[in-house]
């Protein structure tokens, strides 16, 4: 099997990058930064793609995009044009191309919006109702993807991301941001305040590792035309992470909520279904919420200084 990846540089894509080459897969990735997993450097949707159409793989995972819900507000005509139309750009190369691969999309949990707690966990038939621009982003890529399917016979497959984190995630998000911060005040670097945004979001975390192997397992066995979440079927307030993450530390911090780090909107709570993945692929989620936040904070503990 011949497996292209966009987005290769960029968190899953490091990941799943390295998981391939370890399961003995021939890869080739695609990239808008440098990064030692990437075999070509590419910014979808600006410069040529014909490197898709030479290199004709099997499936694609479309893992580029804009991916912070927040950002998506303050850049959102940006946002629009990386996460649709970069999406629209490959698509079209394959249609040109005449290729007909199994085209797995990374999507987000964000495209349910706001769903009562007593309604959740969320299943692949829930109606989508998005609260941001980054939503609506990765619902119009859904539906192009799925109109790609029907007119040009492009095998895709959606998948709705809830919460991934794990060693090598951005600290623009809140776990790595908490490790990282922790990390820097354990070397004496910064003082020993956290400034936080909303604690009481609840959300599906689920670390990067299993998650990889879930996307793995749908080249092969997922059905196109379907969506599929992935998710740990466990749910954790913002807050509990960062409890987590602190009672790794000997360092007593003082926590402040600071408005400016709120959101528009900020969805309570999002909550995965995984049972569709597990009936068709056999996957779940198996490494501890502990054990992932410990080795986040191990890779800034790492890094920092």
């Amino acid at each position: 099997m011949k497996y292209l990846l966009t987005g290769s540089c960029g968190f899953i894509g490091r990941h799943l990058y390295k998981k391939l080459r370890e399961e003995g897969e021939e890869v080739f990735g695609l990239s808008g930064i440098d990064c030692e997993t990437s075999d070509k450097k590419l910014i979808i949707g600006k410069d040529d793609l014909s490197p898709i159409a030479e290199y004709r793989p099997d499936v694609i995972f479309h893992l580029a995009g804009q991916s912070h819900v927040g950002e998506s507000w303050k850049e959102f005509k940006a946002t629009y044009e990386i996460n649709f139309l970069g999406t629209v750009e490959v698509l079209e190369t394959l249609a040109a191309a005449r290729l007909k691969p199994v085209f797995i999309l990374a999507s987000s949990a964000e495209v349910y919006g706001n769903v009562k707690k007593d309604e959740q966990p969320l299943s692949e038939k829930r109606k989508p109702a998005p609260l941001s621009h980054y939503g609506i982003s990765k619902l119009a890529a859904e539906e192009v993807a799925l109109f790609y399917r029907r007119v040009y016979g492009i095998k895709s497959i959606i998948v709705r991301f809830f919460n991934q984190t794990g060693p090598g995630q951005s600290p623009r998000f809140a776990a790595p941001s908490f490790a990282k911060r922790i990390a820097e005040a354990e070397k004496g670097l910064i003082k020993p305040i956290l400034e936080v945004g909303n604690l009481d979001a609840v959300r599906d975390f689920t670390d990067v590792r299993d998650g990889i192997e879930a996307l793995y397992l749908l080249s092969k066995k997922g059905k196109p035309g379907e969506i599929y979440n992935i998710g740990s079927g466990k749910v954790y307030s913002i807050r509990e992470i960062l409890e987590i993450l602190l009672s790794f530390s000997d360092i007593n911090f003082e926590v402040k909520v600071r408005r400016a780090k709120l959101r528009k909107t900020d969805i309570p709570i999002l909550w995965a279904d995984i049972s569709k993945i597990n009936r068709i692929t056999g996957w779940t989620a198996t490494i501890p919420i502990e054990k992932t936040l410990l080795d986040l904070l191990n890779y800034w503990r790492e890094r920092v200084g």
